[in-house]
């Protein structure tokens, strides 16, 4: 009885093994890092480094983070606006 589980274990490890050696292709890595990214139109997207350019020498992105920039400096700003305490009530 240990010897059948032994040899299924056994089994079961050489199945997991030869199956993840061939896991990938490393050209396809390469392949991927030379497609080039699309251009981002909307804040989201450009937030997003991973599936969309970031290059600022790129009119188009460089005038959405401008955009986006002043979106979010006003933001803060309208943010930072709402936290001041209210003057305490005049009291006779």
């Amino acid at each position: 009885m240990k010897l059948h589980i032994v040899q299924s274990v056994l089994a079961a490890t050489l199945v997991l093994s030869a199956t993840t050696a061939g896991a990938h292709d490393p050209r396809e890595f390469d392949r991927m890092m030379d497609q080039p990214k699309p251009v981002p139109t909307t804040c989201l997207e450009l937030a997003d480094i991973r599936n969309f350019s970031t290059d600022v020498t790129n009119p188009d992105v460089a005038a959405l983070k401008a955009h986006c920039d002043a979106g979010k400096q006003a933001a803060d700003k309208k943010a930072a606006g709402s936290t001041k305490k209210p003057a305490p009530a005049k009291t006779r």
